[in-house]
């Protein structure tokens, strides 16, 4: 009753075409939507499900790296007005696709984290995006969700750096909650990898204190 009431007064229309189909992307644009092919985080070399590959591979970079969608037109246009508007309810929509369009790999025993936010960022926009993904993925795939990391520092967007500075920009960014996190395998949920950096810190993070294996999950990536 309750959700037939919202429909109703608060129609959810898809922010691409303006249809009312009960989903901010509809079947019909989400269609006509680029898709990534999935690659080696590091050196782009073509992997079915983005597994790095083994001259890449070392104890500190991610294990795999996907996201179904490239980060251009209309998913762009998605986003970015979501983090404007403060749409919670959007990124929940966007998380069940993304959960839906996993690939079949053996998640048996992993466990979903995100990218935190700053403390400011999360006090003016209200919720973590990458936290709104991981906890769809949770509904749908009955995997465990932890707030394993924390932000320590308010970065700049890395997008506008050189590379000396997105280093120094992401220096001591990140920090674990929990002190040891031996053997643990875990999905790390973005919504968006453009230069990698933030992922790949965060990986750093999380295997020197102990992760077994670090798997990032994002909605989009450009690389």
């Amino acid at each position: 009753m309750f959700e037939t009431l919202l429909q109703i007064f608060f129609p959810i229309t898809c922010l691409l075409c303006k249809n009312s189909e009960r989903n901010y992307l509809c079947d019909h644009c989400d269609r006509k939507l680029p898709r990534r092919e999935q690659a080696c985080l590091i050196c782009q070399r073509k992997s079915a499900i983005g597994t790095t590959c083994f001259t890449c591979i070392n104890a500190t970079i991610p294990d795999g790296f996907y996201a179904p969608y490239t980060y251009r037109s209309g998913l762009k246009t998605i986003i970015n007005r979501a983090k404007r508007s403060d749409s919670e309810r959007v990124f929940e929509n966007l998380g069940s696709r993304l959960a839906a369009s996993l690939p079949e790999m053996n998640l048996t025993d992993y466990v979903l984290t995100a990218i935190p936010l700053h403390k400011s960022k999360y006090r003016a926009r209200g919720f973590n995006q990458s936290e709104v993904l991981a906890n769809q993925i949770s509904l749908r795939t009955n995997l465990r969700y932890e707030r394993l990391l924390s932000r320590t520092k308010k970065t700049q967007e890395q997008k506008k750096l050189s590379l000396k500075a997105r280093n120094e920009n992401l220096k001591d960014a990140f920090k674990v909650t929990k002190s040891n996190l031996n053997g643990l395998k875990i999905l790390l949920i973005d919504d968006i990898v453009t230069t990698g950096a933030s992922t790949l810190s965060a990986t750093r993070v999380l295997k020197a204190a102990g992760a077994k294996k670090v798997i990032i999950l994002a909605l989009a990536s450009d690389r």
